[in-house]
């Protein structure tokens, strides 16, 4: 059958409403048959009707892997194919929570407060629509990797470019945190500014490094102190 570009796109707007029907008994399961069944009208239902939840981001890896699975015509018992699911929703859900929720988002929003503060309306517009480009994009790319390498797309979440990308946020995050440390503050002296923005970057990085305390508490805690300082 194939993956052609307007099977893509079907798969790629049906995984857009996967929590559209969440329940409590199910969470994302009927979400994700409507996503199967609009990829391949031949898919085993019945295999696909237990409970099901994973990062909506990330859903086009796992619907992927099970129609490029089931095009090639190896069938899975259905115990098998609940083992394989219940491996990958959760692995995926994992990477995707870490990566979108704990550092994109809150990378992206820093910036965007930052552009908002000097330069007004751009800010918002930056945020909207580089966050949504990237996950878009991630939504409709994880279909076609999902489909090529089956079972093994989980593969996908060994890749030195996306733990690159991850600490790659980490230090985008830091930096911004110090920036508006520096634009805060009322501080007159450029060089004290300039310590400041280094100060909390490298405390931050240093802290979440050793101990595993929350983020927004640590940047409480160092901003409570330089004012203190001050």
């Amino acid at each position: 059958m194939g993956l052609t570009i307007s099977r893509r796109l079907r798969v790629f707007f049906s995984s857009l409403l996967l929590q559209a029907s969440w329940s409590f008994a199910g969470l994302q399961s009927l979400g994700f048959i409507h996503t199967l069944v609009a990829g391949s009208s031949r898919s085993r239902i019945r295999q696909h009707t237990d409970c099901f939840n994973t990062h909506p981001y990330m859903v086009g890896f796992i619907v992927g892997a099970i129609l490029g699975i089931e095009d090639r015509g190896k069938e899975l018992l259905r115990e098998h194919m609940k083992r394989l699911k219940a491996a990958l929703e959760s692995a995926f859900a994992s990477v995707g929570d870490l990566f979108f929720w704990n550092l994109l988002r809150p990378a992206l929003a820093l910036i965007a407060v930052i552009l908002t503060i000097k330069f007004g309306l751009i800010g918002p517009i930056f945020f909207i629509l580089s966050y949504n480009l990237i996950h878009l994009y991630t939504r409709f790319y994880g279909i076609r990797i999902g489909y090529e390498r089956g079972s093994a797309v989980i593969e996908v979440l060994k890749s030195p470019l996306l733990w690159k990308t991850v600490s790659l946020l980490e230090l985008i995050g830091i930096f911004a945190t110090g920036l508006l440390f520096g634009i805060f503050l009322p501080v007159q002296n450029p060089d004290h500014v300039l310590i400041l923005i280094l100060l909390s970057i490298f405390s931050i990085f240093w802290i979440i490094r050793q101990k595993p305390l929350s983020v927004l508490f640590l940047i409480l805690v160092i901003f409570v102190v330089i004012k203190g300082i001050l």
